[in-house]
């Protein structure tokens, strides 16, 4: 009974997680919305973005990339894309196309039409892909059972693509219920006929979930028209978290959640995706919490919490981010100090992120985003 009992409460945590769950797309999407559209000179100023900062390039002709590295570029990051390294990338997706899920129509597809970072992409020799994307069961359920708003969209993407001579799409549809399993599968399966007919060698790429908590995706129906299945590999902690964690955890080890980064690739794996085309992405960023406590792991208080990218921590402005310690349980370096209130912040450099890269490899699987 008193397993049962705790199995039970977990459940509803969970459900209770998920209904609070926002993905970091999500986030950021919400929050640079507020600012409209602006100029690639006004997003670097909001930015701090200094253009051709001096960067150690590599020769792709010395350094042959082995698996495919697909990158995604919001178009809130400005003319950081001058500091990119276009030869290590396989992919460059311009994030994004904002649906509206009762059209088909885009509500703003930023740059897509005259942003230079696609030419640059272009040139360097990777495949360009844009990014749709929709947010919440809500807008999923309206869009994914709308076959006229479905062939909206079918027809606006082979247009820009032309307009772009870019080479596929990324579908990232987050929050999807269980429920559109198979609205979602046939959307697909459409997409992919109508684009690869209309553009020969054209791609379609979804992005996944690292845990697929309603049985959302049918990979065996998907893997014939999907060529690559990207899964999030991050937000297994995130903002609404009651314990603060590793955003993407390569093991559990004995302190933290069951669900991790070599969990998620063996259940896609396993769910019959193919080898070649799974990626696995992973963040340049992870989280800081206010917590009750500093130990690792604790509870967080709810008053504060905030995403912490990898510059942002080298950079070490604050101080706080001297005392670096490492996490054997799920291979991710934490910082702890107390400015009044005990703060954690656990983001991964460049230690953790060359185990995750070896467990790919180990994998078999296509690479990372």
């Amino acid at each position: 009974m008193k397993k049962f009992l705790v199995f039970t409460l977990s459940l509803i945590n969970i459900g209770i997680a998920l209904a609070q769950y926002t993905s970091i797309h999500h986030e950021q999407s919400e929050y640079y919305k507020q600012f409209g559209n602006l100029s690639i000179a006004q997003w670097d100023s909001i930015q701090g973005i200094l253009k051709n900062r001096p960067n150690k390039h590599v020769n792709k002709a010395n350094c042959n990339l082995t698996h495919a590295v697909y990158g995604w570029h919001p178009y809130w990051m400005g003319s950081a894309y001058t500091n990119y390294d276009f030869s290590l990338l396989s992919t460059f997706c311009y994030f994004s196309y904002e649906l509206d899920p009762s059209t088909g129509n885009y509500q703003t597809i930023h740059g897509w039409n005259t942003d230079n970072s696609i030419s640059m992409a272009q040139a360097a020799g990777c495949r360009v892909e844009l990014c749709v994307t929709n947010f919440g069961s809500s807008n999923n359920n309206t869009f994914l059972t709308n076959p006229t708003a479905q062939q909206t969209l079918i027809n606006n993407l082979i247009t820009l693509l032309n307009n772009r001579n870019a080479d596929g799409v990324n579908i990232d549809f987050e929050g999807v219920s269980g429920n559109n399993r198979n609205d979602l599968t046939n959307f697909m399966i459409n997409l992919s006929n109508q684009l690869k007919a209309a553009i020969p060698g054209a791609s379609v790429t979804m992005a996944t979930y690292s845990v697929d908590w309603n049985n959302v995706f049918d990979f065996v129906a998907l893997a014939p028209y999907v060529d690559q299945f990207i899964i999030m590999g991050y937000g297994y902690y995130y903002s609404g978290s009651s314990t603060a964690g590793p955003t993407a955890p390569l093991y559990s080890g004995q302190l933290w959640s069951p669900y991790n980064l070599v969990r998620s690739v063996e259940y896609h794996l396993n769910a019959g995706v193919p080898h070649n085309k799974l990626l696995l992405g992973l963040p340049y960023y992870g989280r800081e919490w206010e917590t009750t406590s500093g130990s690792l792991p604790s509870s967080t208080t709810g008053n504060y919490t905030s995403s912490r990218t990898y510059k942002y921590i080298k950079d070490n402005t604050s101080g706080n981010y001297s005392n670096r310690r490492y996490d054997y349980h799920s291979y991710t370096p934490y910082y702890i100090y107390n400015n009044g209130n005990w703060r954690q912040a656990l983001v991964d450099d460049e230690e953790s992120l060359t185990a995750r890269y070896k467990m790919i490899k180990q994998q078999g699987i296509g690479g990372i985003g």
